[in-house]
Parts: C-alpha cells; structure tokens; sequence
C-alpha cells in the first residue's frame, strides 16, 4: 500500500471503470482511460487529490482510494486550513475481504493526518457504512452534537 504516482494513471482508470461498471458505461474504456490520465496529470501536480493505492505486483494495481483535500475560508488565525473528502474506495473482487481495505484506509487517515486535515467526511454506500465506522467514522451529527457547530446540510443540484 503506498500513495500513487504519475504511472498508475492506466491503473487507476481501469480501476475507475471497474468501479463504475455496475452503473454502465457510456463511453468507451480507451476514451475513458484518455481523459482520466488528463485530469490525473493535473490532480497529482496540485495538492488537492492523493489517492492511496494497493500493489499486488509491479505494474498491477487491486485497490484505490482518493482523497479529496477541501481548503475552509481564511479565517484570522487560520489561513491554510482544511478538510478531507474520501471518496471511490475499490478492490478488486477476487482481494475483497482480506483487510486490504483496512490497511488503505489507515495510511489515508495517516496522510490526512500529517497533511493537518481537521476531519474526513464520506458519505458510503450502504453496504460500506460498517466499514468506514470500523475506522472510526461517526454519523455527522455525532460528531457535531454540542460542539456548537451544526452538521452540513445538503441541496441536490441534479
């Protein structure tokens, strides 16, 4: 397990459409692998995108998940301050139930931690909620009641 670089792009993309096989595809593997390397080469020149990924073999990637870095207003005394958005956690089927969700999940948390991240937010699928509260994540709004800041709030654009 370790943090992707320039090379995984094909990887990556492959992954990717796996991911979003089971809501069918509307464009062609080869032009989906294109674009996706497009806005991988400028996702990893920013500080915005890190995405953790797992290494069976050289050159063979099982598991991925991106970590979207959000920067809050400026605020006195807080310039620079962010939060995390983990999103597209995958593996390949034939490694699911091994632990190596788990063991992507924790270097995530601990990069998010040496980057500073004042907190993650998911939103899993029903069938992922357990495994992100096994990694300690809390419903919002526990994780808000009494600290005087209210849970987000959502509108649907689309």
């Amino acid at each position: 397990v370790r943090e992707a670089r320039l090379g995984d792009a094909v990887e990556l993309a492959r992954l990717r459409w796996d991911f979003e096989a089971v809501n069918g595809g509307v464009q062609s593997r080869e032009t989906f692998a294109a674009e996706f390397g497009d806005w991988f080469q400028s996702a990893s020149s920013s500080d915005r995108w890190a995405v953790v990924v797992a290494e069976p073999g050289p050159g063979r990637l099982c598991g991925c998940i991106f970590l979207q870095r959000v920067e809050r207003v400026p605020r006195p005394g807080g310039l620079g301050q962010a939060w995390g958005y983990v999103t597209n956690s995958f593996v390949d089927p034939e490694y699911r139930s091994k632990g190596l969700g788990s063991v992507m999940l924790r270097f995530l948390v601990e990069l998010a931690r040496a980057k500073s991240f004042e907190f993650l937010i998911v939103w899993p699928s029903p069938e992922s909620v357990s495994f992100y509260k096994r990694a300690g994540f809390q419903p919002v709004a526990l994780q808000h009641a009494g600290s005087g800041d209210s849970p987000p709030l959502e509108l649907l654009l689309s």
